[in-house]
């Protein structure tokens, strides 16, 4: 008997640990998500896929500087739904693109961090991007 309870219980935690990590690669419509560099993830109700490219260019002002201009901060995905896959960027400043229209979903750029400091550099793998994607 004791073992059989020990065996559930196992079980039990190997099954929520797996569904977390299946939850963790998922997006759910309507709701900011964050990807990291690199990092995919899906909408397993429509089968669209979202992944993380790179950040191509990062000028945007430090935190702990004065700057004239606030800068931007360029940043590349891939859209991959019905084997139809689209490179696209999106700007982190709101008089460039920050979000696009693909095949009927819009996918906006909502926040990248680490926001960048005087006298630090930011490596591509500390990157994470949030952005929401929604219906047309």
């Amino acid at each position: 008997m004791k073992t059989l309870t020990v065996l559930s219980i196992f079980f039990f935690l190997l099954t929520v640990c797996c569904q977390k990590e299946k939850n963790n690669t998922q997006f759910v419509f309507d709701q900011p998500f964050e990807l990291k560099y690199g990092e995919t993830k899906n909408n397993a109700e429509s089968g669209l896929i979202i992944t993380l490219d790179s950040v191509v260019n990062d000028s945007r002002c430090p935190g702990n500087a004065l700057c004239i201009w606030a800068g931007n901060a360029e940043v590349r995905f891939i859209y991959l739904k019905d084997n139809h896959s689209v490179r696209f960027i999106l700007n982190t400043l709101p008089s460039f693109k920050t979000d696009t229209i693909i095949n009927g979903y819009n996918i906006e750029l909502v926040n990248l961090s680490p926001y960048p400091l005087t006298g630090t550099s930011i490596k591509q793998t500390d990157y994470k991007a949030t952005i929401k994607v929604t219906r047309e």
